[in-house]
């Protein structure tokens, strides 16, 4: 990762290891990528029960990423309230 302020930073269990997932502040006309790093090492293959610990990790990060980075859009009803 570069030494820019990330956008958002998230760290998760899976079994023995940390994943820290990072985002980048966009640029804009430019791509941006989610980096994965696995700490101590990334596994070749995951038990079961860490598939559902990663998939529960990234999920929670998405989230959050979705939280910060869209802008809050107000649904039907919100807008229905606000005429």
């Amino acid at each position: 990762m570069s030494a820019t302020a990330a956008l958002l930073t998230k760290t998760f269990r899976v079994g023995p290891r940390t994943v820290t997932m990072t985002v980048p502040k966009p640029v804009s006309g430019a791509v941006t990528s989610v980096v994965m790093e696995w700490s101590p090492d990334q596994p070749a293959s995951l038990t079961p029960s860490e598939m559902r610990e990663y998939q529960a990790g990234r999920d929670t990060a998405f989230a959050a990423l979705a939280a910060v980075a869209a802008p809050h859009r107000p649904n039907r009803k919100t807008r229905r309230a606000m005429q």
